[in-house]
């Protein structure tokens, strides 16, 4: 009798596994983690049953105040492409894997590791998490949530921010500041810069000593290393003209900064000194700062089914057809980014016609992408960034000469004439006035600007009848919405779009690259 119970038993939970399957998860691990400051620690994002996972983008939430972001690596589960966005209290991790292939079981998604940079406790919070098959259909997933705890001892000097990212040309200015400290007199402090990202201005006085309790002003010296025509160091030395002290936090100083070149420098406290009034050393820990300054990009395309000779139409938008998440994620493009507006965002920006997707070649390989972006098509020609009105801008991405590649959901791929050197002042690039300015001269004259080709649905680099068969298909069933069959972008899939794909066809075009 026994052994009967056990077999139905074992019968039953095997049903209980075919119809129940595990659910996914995604946990932070470890959920809770105690460092001393200026520690460094690895917090792992751990996935659990999951079934054909292509691609993810998950982004976590911290306290910059306690914890500042420092690099992650991949893990075991996702191998292809990783993209990464971090903000001064985020990271956005997007993944995907190559030709196609999912994933299905457990594993380490990736790691992210922090520094503390301040005291108390940081929740690393998984604030959104988008998983998909490759057929871009969406996985559901439960999250977990973690914190750091920091420890060590009270008195602390920081950059602030902690970490900047500037996105056009001009002036950037960054605070020294000192926390919980007890009878202050006088600093010295030495920060570094990489001198080819920033270019030294100016400094300022800060409010800490000079609130004083006996109103003594403060005297401040700088010294340029190694020298002072292009400085990569600058320390700054500060002093109560008198017998007083302060006890508290404030602001030592702001250094002031002009741009010189896009790319990353760290904002290092490379050495530093407080006194008390009786020439006692104060302890403290230090913590360094970044800034980021982004290559920038004014581009103009016009795209040529949507043109009717003077502007492109936004019929997309004001039927409320575009994606609030950019379309770029599934094939051919595959593109794990993860930019997206809010609701309501369209209505505010009726002059978007599409979004476009721009890459940054160094040259012509598949591995010469330097940095690539979803943006929007202004019924113009320009390309903005996601506030719908700027120049579009490249984080992290450092000055050189690059190809500017553009790629939309139904036009032919289509590459600058030459590499164009970009930088973080803002460099234009006008593809619409001249047939030379896409490389092999690739596009068509219509209405006095030369524009985009429309017709490569499929994306496979020409207009052949594969597109063709694709438009006739929707176009028998009268497809309306978002759609690459969609040609003209009116929302309606018809004769007028099977007859641009044909009259292109017969010109036999295709993708020019260098």
């Amino acid at each position: 009798m026994t052994k009967q119970l056990l077999i139905c038993l074992a019968i039953f939970l095997s049903l209980c596994n075919d119809y129940f399957p595990a659910q996914t998860r995604l946990l932070v691990t470890p959920s809770f983690k105690q460092i001393a400051l200026t520690n460094q620690t690895v917090v792992q994002l751990n996935l659990e049953n999951v079934v054909n996972l292509y691609a993810a983008s998950v982004t976590i939430l911290y306290d910059q105040n306690v914890v500042n972001y420092v690099g992650m690596v991949n893990g075991n589960v996702l191998s292809g492409l990783v993209f990464s966005n971090h903000t001064s209290n985020s990271i956005t991790i997007d993944l995907s894997n190559v030709n196609l292939n999912q994933f299905t079981g457990s594993g380490v998604m990736f790691s992210v590791t922090f520094t503390a940079v301040g005291l108390g406790t940081s929740p690393v919070t998984i604030s959104d998490v988008k998983l998909r098959d490759n057929n871009n259909n969406p996985l559901p997933v439960d999250t977990s949530l973690g914190s750091i705890n920091v420890t060590g001892p009270t008195t602390s000097l920081f950059v602030s921010p902690v970490s900047q990212i500037v996105n056009s040309a001009g002036t950037v200015s960054i605070q020294i500041l000192v926390n919980n400290v007890s009878n202050l007199h006088s600093a010295s402090v030495t920060i570094g810069f990489d001198s080819t990202i920033l270019r030294y201005s100016s400094i300022s006085n800060g409010t800490f000593l000079q609130s004083n309790s006996m109103g003594y002003s403060v005297f401040m010296y700088k010294t340029f290393y190694p020298n002072s025509a292009s400085p990569n160091q600058v320390k700054v030395d500060q002093a109560i003209l008198g017998n007083a002290s302060v006890t508290g936090s404030g602001l030592l100083f702001t250094l002031n900064f002009t741009t010189n070149h896009s790319g990353q420098t760290p904002i290092s406290i490379i050495d530093f000194v407080l006194l008390d009034l009786n020439s006692n050393v104060i302890s403290a820990s230090p913590f360094s700062g970044s800034v980021t300054v982004s290559t920038n990009l004014s581009s103009r395309v016009i795209l040529q089914g949507p043109f009717n000779g003077t502007i492109m139409n936004t019929t997309l938008n004001s039927l409320s057809y575009l994606p609030l998440n950019q379309p770029y994620s599934g094939a051919p493009w595959n593109y794990s980014g993860s930019e997206s507006v809010p609701a309501g965002f369209f209505s505010l920006h009726s002059n978007i016609v599409d979004w476009i997707l721009i890459e940054l070649r160094s040259g012509t390989s598949v591995g010469s992408i330097v940095s690539k972006r979803a943006a929007f098509l202004l019924n113009n020609g320009n390309i903005v960034d996601l506030d719908g009105s700027s120049s579009l801008s490249f984080p992290g991405t450092v000055a050189g000469n690059y190809y500017i590649v553009i790629r939309h959901r139904f036009t032919l791929e289509t590459w600058s004439a030459n590499t164009q050197a970009l930088d973080c002042a803002t460099v234009s690039y006008d593809f619409t006035t001249s047939a030379t300015q896409a490389y092999g001269n690739n596009m068509v004259l219509k209405g006095g600007k030369y524009c985009l080709y429309s017709g490569d649905v499929n994306q496979d680099g020409l207009i052949d009848t594969g597109d063709l068969g694709l438009i006739d298909n929707d176009y028998s069933k009268y497809l309306g919405g978002y759609f690459g069959t969609d040609l003209d972008g009116d929302g309606i899939v018809d004769s007028g779009d099977m007859g641009q794909c044909d009259n292109n066809y017969s010109l036999y075009v295709f993708v020019a690259r260098p």
